[in-house]
């Protein structure tokens, strides 16, 4: 493994690194902060009957976090995918890598609604917060599919080419 590190070149650190880094880690910090308060919401106060969303000084600052975080999301996630789409290596990559994008960005989407639903004062939010704890474990469920299409979808740079790996394959059978 420290030989395998010692040969990858270190990066560049010039501003465009600085705020890559900073656009990942903000990315990482905000899905954090949406996934931690439904687990703690769900898992905390919903599972122990300290549930006080009808409360405003619990619900209001809760809300707002929600919208930050929902919108430096979406910020972050675009860049990230403006940056993929001008580095070329999208092209290198499978179908397959492509369609789980998409329903990581569905799923991250249908999250941070159901995340504003629980917050919210709308008529529709107040139908969803009726059975809070229904809608906390599927917002939960939720954010466990993005957390494993996230992690296939990272090791897919790591696999090695399907013709490769086909080349290989017969080449073992064959000896």
């Amino acid at each position: 493994m420290l030989e395998l590190l010692a040969r990858v070149e270190p990066p560049i650190v010039d501003g465009f690194y600085v705020v890559n880094l900073l656009m990942r880690v903000m990315h990482i910090t905000f899905a954090a902060m949406i996934v931690g308060g439904l687990l703690y919401r769900r898992l905390v106060l919903v599972g122990n009957d300290l549930d006080r969303s009808g409360d405003e000084s619990m619900r209001r600052p809760w809300a707002m976090w929600i919208g930050i975080a929902s919108g430096m999301l979406l910020l972050s996630g675009f860049y990230n995918t403006w940056l993929y789409l001008l580095s070329g290596q999208y092209e290198k990559l499978s179908p397959i890598y492509h369609a789980a994008w998409g329903v990581k960005f569905l799923l991250a989407l249908a999250l941070m609604l159901l995340a504003a639903l629980l917050a919210g004062r709308s008529k529709l939010a107040r139908k969803v917060q009726r059975q809070e704890a229904k809608w906390l474990n599927v917002a939960i469920a939720i954010a466990i599919l993005i957390f494993t299409t996230g992690a296939v979808m990272r090791s897919f740079s790591k696999l090695p080419p399907p013709t490769t790996f086909v080349e290989e394959v017969d080449e073992t059978v064959s000896q």
